[in-house]
């Protein structure tokens, strides 16, 4: 007969082996976005974000699962119902064939149920993706496994390649722009990993927010007219000192005028004078004319000879009295 004590430790002992079961039949749970190197043994499941809650607005997220080898594919079972919005897929679920831009397997936005999409090659890219309008979308779960082929898949590329250096390689296998690191969009498709994790940020609350708004338009505006003001007292400085300028050079070109005109009328006084000086030099050496018409007749030879002084002589000379 077995004691309480014995009971006790078998049924902790069962619930321990229910609780090694579950976790090794569902294996890689992630929340949004993920690689996974699917098993033989084991089952994955991915779910939309915050499952099983509804899932937010503008989400995106992006699984990659690659098959344990070229002889395996990867099979999902998808259960999901998704929103159309003026006849187009608002809310959805996109699967493709290999990487982001392989063939496509299929998009599910109406009602899918226990939907079974299976790869045809080694790898499955899978994208759950919502817009801004919350609607009459639910929660979506699917669950992952390796499918056996016997038939190796004649492709075995991967589906993605090393980032740039100037790219940030994210959990799931994608790349984004270093640019778009802690935006406050998720890139990547994924949390953990990704652009957006490890970001920090200031937790504010609505009133903080409008404040700092209006102090921020406050200091712009402020600034804008500390610009205005020192643009306008610059533009009046350089119109005073152009002014300045012009009215010194009035007064430049005023002064040389008045020495010109003054020089002018000293050159003209100057030559006035000497033009009289000239004629009355002119005439002073010039004959009298009365004196000239008084002297007639031929030359002739006179000699006069003061008491002690020499003598000099007139040659041929007639000299008529000049008063008769």
């Amino acid at each position: 007969m077995k004691s309480a004590r014995d009971e006790g430790v078998s049924s902790s002992l069962f619930v321990l082996a229910i609780i090694l079961s579950l976790l090794t039949t569902v294996s890689g749970f992630s929340e949004c976005g993920d690689y996974y190197d699917v098993r033989t043994d084991t089952t994955g499941q991915i779910t939309s974000p915050e499952y099983p809650s509804m899932y937010p607005t503008y989400s995106k997220c992006i699984w990659l699962l690659r098959s344990p080898g070229d002889d395996y594919r990867v099979r999902l079972t998808l259960t999901y119902q998704g929103e159309r919005y003026n006849g187009s897929c608002a809310d959805y679920v996109e699967v493709r064939d290999g990487g982001q831009y392989a063939p496509l397997l299929g998009t599910f936005c109406d009602t899918a149920t226990n939907e079974v999409v299976t790869s045809g090659y080694v790898y499955m890219w899978i994208m759950f993706k919502s817009d801004g309008i919350t609607g009459s979308g639910s929660v979506m779960t699917a669950t992952f496994s390796a499918y056996y082929n016997a038939t190796p898949s004649d492709n075995t590329t991967k589906p993605f390649s090393d980032c740039r250096s100037y790219e940030f390689e994210c959990r799931n296998k994608m790349c984004a722009s270093l640019s778009y690191r802690c935006d406050g969009w998720n890139d990547c498709g994924c949390k953990n990993g990704c652009d957006e994790d490890e970001c920090y940020s200031l937790k504010i609350t609505k009133g903080v927010q409008i404040g700092i708004s209006v102090a921020a338009g406050v200091a712009t505006f402020l600034l804008v007219a500390l610009f205005s003001f020192i643009i306008e007292g610059r533009n009046s400085w350089s119109s005073a000192v152009s002014e300045a300028t012009r009215e010194r050079e009035t007064r430049d070109l005023a002064r040389r005028r008045r020495v010109t005109k003054a020089f002018s009328k000293f050159i003209g006084s100057t030559d006035n004078r000497l033009s009289q000086d000239n004629s009355t030099a002119n005439a002073l050496r010039a004959p009298p004319p009365a004196a000239a018409n008084k002297l007639t007749g031929p030359l002739v030879s006179l000699t006069v000879q003061p008491q002690n002084a020499p003598a000099f002589k007139v040659t041929d000379m007639t000299v008529t009295d000049i008063d008769a």
